[in-house]
């Protein structure tokens, strides 16, 4: 074998080894670095949502902190529905010794969103103080209703107040 075709041979072999390297190891390497960085590219995406996802629970967050006292004066406006003692106490405290409160039982209409409890109110006094009691149940801390009322002069020259009120209770 002389020089050329020794030359021939290796140059011949050297193709032969780099064009196997390329094909089995570069390209199956170039195919694994595209798929891993179509990865990267998707994670990318995934960490932008969260992070922006996280900003928005953050802004949540700040915004109820700033209401949590309002949150409590929500929950202030309804009455424990097993005993409405506080309420009672209340209206007693409004009233004074004219008054006369039954409570009914719990009830839940289609059209409204929580149950309900109502009372049936009589009270015996001069026009003030009736109206002061009617001033003091509107701005009272309670969700109340007035459904009916009626006022009568009695014999004695006072008036009677006949109030039937639905009072909103707590859910359990």
């Amino acid at each position: 074998m002389n020089t050329k075709q020794k030359t021939l041979l290796v140059i011949t072999g050297g193709s032969a080894v780099m064009l196997g390297i390329l094909v089995f190891l570069i390209i199956p390497f170039a195919g694994h670095v595209s798929a891993n960085s179509a990865k990267l590219e998707e994670l990318k995406g995934q960490i932008a949502q969260m992070a922006a996802d996280e900003k928005s629970i953050q802004y949540f967050q700040n915004i109820i902190a700033g209401k949590s006292k309002d949150m409590g004066r929500i929950s202030e406006i309804f009455i424990d529905r097993t005993s409405p003692i506080a309420f009672i106490e209340f209206l007693e405290d409004l009233g004074g010794d004219t008054l006369e409160v039954v409570p009914g039982v719990v009830e839940k209409e289609d059209n409204l969103p929580w149950d309900f409890l109502e009372f049936r109110i009589t009270m015996h006094g001069s026009y003030k103080d009736l109206f002061l009691f009617l001033e003091g149940l509107e701005h009272s801390p309670y969700l109340v209703e007035v459904k009916t009322m009626s006022l009568a002069q009695e014999l004695d020259g006072n008036l009677r107040l006949s109030l039937v009120i639905q009072v909103f209770v707590s859910t359990p």
